[in-house]
């Protein structure tokens, strides 16, 4: 019995080093990398993904946004043919000036997220729309709620290559109303 237990002692010692010889002889040797680094360079003539241009320019309006008359707002587009298509929905209330305050602010919006996608593109700044518009065609249209279908507030079709006749300055407006609200907020008694 004392034998048989000495053996099977031995016996589980073997197989447990027997393990671990076969486990060691499975680690390699050299570290292996990868060959391939990722190319985070936007690359020219690429197709414009619509559907993430849009998600970038409603997300670049925010929530605290001066644009509270716009009730609903879609960028669309095709790369061929190269046409952008802006489609807003405003408040009755509002007015052309409002509409085209928007219609600035989207417009230079759209440009930089497609300017993110194709390294060919630059966004706008506060006195160009960008050179997205030199090979899009840009369509937007701002409609309020109540009008018929085809009467807009603001209406613009602009072929690729031919000025925007929008002040692209929409800073300007967006820092007014903060300073309006800021005011009105600390007149506020609650």
């Amino acid at each position: 019995m004392k034998y048989r237990l000495k053996t099977i002692k031995m016996l589980i010692a073997a197989a447990v080093l027997g393990a671990a010889a076969l486990m060691t002889g499975c680690v390699p040797q050299e570290r292996t990398s990868v060959a391939i680094t990722p190319d985070l360079e936007g690359r020219a003539g690429a197709d414009i993904d619509f559907v993430q241009v849009h998600n970038d320019v409603m997300e670049a309006f925010g929530d605290a946004s001066p644009y509270v008359f716009i009730t609903d707002c879609v960028v669309d587009g095709t790369n061929e043919p190269k046409t952008v298509t802006i489609t807003a929905t405003c408040l009755d209330e509002a007015v052309e000036e409002d509409a085209e305050h928007f219609a600035a602010a989207a417009i230079r919006r759209t440009s930089a997220a497609m300017a993110v996608q194709a390294v060919e593109y630059e966004p706008g700044d506060q006195t160009d729309f960008g050179n997205v518009w030199d090979s899009f065609e840009l369509k937007l249209t701002v409609k309020r709620d109540s009008a018929p279908e085809g009467e807009y507030l603001l209406e613009l079709d602009i072929p690729a290559g031919e000025e925007i006749p929008l002040d692209p300055d929409y800073e300007s407006y967006e820092e007014s109303w903060e300073e309006q609200r800021d005011m009105i907020l600390q007149n506020t008694v609650y």
